[in-house]
């Protein structure tokens, strides 16, 4: 066999070879497949996102796969679950699919605009999610009343109805505080909601 004929060959089992290395590389990265509708959603500071997402084997082997969240920003919180259980790996049957949820909580102490991550699996799988958050955050404490001006008789008593709103990222103590006139008496009444605070203010003077 002359020189140029087993370089031939040889280059020929090198090129089929790469060929093979490829198609298995393609194979594994399209073997499964994640999928969820809400790729691109939209809300305000500090809401919680919940995403349903499949993770689909498309192959004829059983695929255990690993999941990562990469590019989500440092201070966002997310919990990867399937059932009752807190998941980072999930068993998929041939030609089957597992789903899964991502809860993302965005901080209140951020900023609007659009935020990029990724829901990725071992065999090099993607699925790139945005979250566009809709406005500013606040980062302070907001107190607020529908209704700041009643009118009466000299011995009436009035009940203010007031809204206590902590929309900065941490927990916090307030005292509360009132300047009446001299002779009036003002007591506080605190009503606990999930998000804000119920002040019942009433006032009254003294006879």
């Amino acid at each position: 066999m002359s020189i140029r004929k087993t370089f031939s060959y040889l280059f020929l089992f090198s090129l089929l070879g790469l060929t093979a290395a490829s198609t298995k590389a393609a194979d594994e990265k399209t073997s499964v497949t994640l999928y969820t509708p809400y790729t691109q959603v939209s809300v305000p500071p500090g809401q919680s996102i919940k995403y349903s997402i499949e993770l689909i084997n498309n192959s004829d082997e059983l695929r255990n796969e690993p999941i990562r969240i990469t590019g989500l920003p440092r201070s966002w919180d997310y919990s990867l679950k399937s059932g009752n259980y807190n998941v980072k790996q999930l068993a998929v049957l041939p030609g089957e699919k597992k789903t899964f949820t991502l809860d993302v909580q965005v901080p209140l102490k951020v900023n609007k605009g659009n935020y990029h991550f990724n829901v990725e699996t071992e065999s090099t799988n993607t699925l790139p999610l945005t979250v566009t958050v809709s406005k500013q955050g606040t980062f302070k404490t907001e107190f607020t009343t529908d209704q700041n001006n009643m009118s009466g008789h000299a011995n009436s008593s009035f009940t203010f109805k007031a809204k206590l709103n902590n929309s900065t990222d941490e927990k916090q103590v307030y005292a509360m505080e009132a300047h009446a006139p001299r002779g009036w008496d003002v007591t506080f009444k605190a009503i606990t909601s999930k998000w804000h605070r119920l002040m019942w203010m009433k006032t009254a003077p003294k006879m």
